[in-house]
């Protein structure tokens, strides 16, 4: 009586050659991941520190003596003092305000891995003005004469 072996397998050059396939495939599509990654992460300090800055004008043009936030802290107090939600997402971002006259400045530092995106806002200062605008008009830069 003739018995057939009916099993079938991969032979070991089937799987060398699949693994060799798969592993090109990885050589493209990891430094590709991580530059995206990366890239995401850049954006969401950016739109971060966007808010921030938002968050700081408002303030400014509600309090009475037209003055930044006057905090010093990380996200936590920059959440608290500005009514933000910024959510913690491996980012360290630290806020130091600087008295200057009645107005001050700060700066808004935020750190991820190797990144690292600086935020400084100073204060108006009225000697330095705009040669372009005169009693509150302003012309377009092409005449601009100043």
């Amino acid at each position: 009586m003739n018995v057939i072996n009916l099993k079938k397998a991969f032979t070991l050059t089937e799987v060398i050659i699949s693994i060799v396939i798969v592993s090109i495939i990885a050589m493209f599509a990891i430094p590709s991941y991580t530059k995206a990654n990366k890239k995401t992460h850049e954006r969401d300090i950016l739109m971060q520190l966007s808010s921030i800055h938002a968050a700081n004008e408002i303030y400014r043009a509600q309090s009475q003596n037209r003055s930044y936030a006057d905090f010093s802290g990380d996200e936590t107090n920059i959440n608290t003092n500005l009514s933000l939600n910024i959510l913690p997402n491996g980012v360290i971002y630290n806020y130091t305000y600087v008295a200057v006259g009645t107005s001050g400045s700060y700066t808004v530092t935020a750190t991820w891995d190797t990144i690292e995106i600086t935020l400084i806002e100073t204060a108006f200062d009225p000697l330095h003005t705009n040669p372009c605008c005169s009693s509150g008009v302003c012309l377009i830069a092409v005449a601009c004469s100043g």
